[in-house]
């Protein structure tokens, strides 16, 4: 259940920042671009995270589907506190593939 004060989601657009996270690249991106990039999909991903708990808090607790959002969840918040340990284009890639995950099953 979304509240007034839950942001909607603009998939397109988290789509977009996933495909230019995830992009093979002939050169490493340079700092600035991994930085921005891994700030927009945090961003993002909390949002994300606001929504796909909604969609859980609808489900039975302990059922099949109850599990696998919460499994997601517990992935993608776990990836989200290892931003100080992680190094930056992996890392990036991290966020990417949650990310991209997240967002297939939010369309749904």
């Amino acid at each position: 259940m979304m509240t007034r004060e839950t942001r909607p989601l603009d998939l397109l657009t988290i789509r977009a920042t996933i495909r230019r996270a995830l992009q093979e690249r002939p050169v490493r991106a340079r700092r600035a671009e991994i930085e921005e990039l891994t700030g927009t999909l945090r961003e993002q991903l909390e949002l994300m995270l606001t929504h796909a708990q909604a969609r859980a808090d609808e489900l039975n607790r302990g059922t099949v589907a109850w599990d696998r959002w919460q499994a997601l969840i517990d992935q993608v918040r776990a990836d989200l506190e290892h931003s100080d340990t992680a190094p930056g284009v992996a890392y990036l890639e991290v966020l990417g593939r949650g990310a991209r995950f997240l967002a297939d099953c939010l369309d749904e």
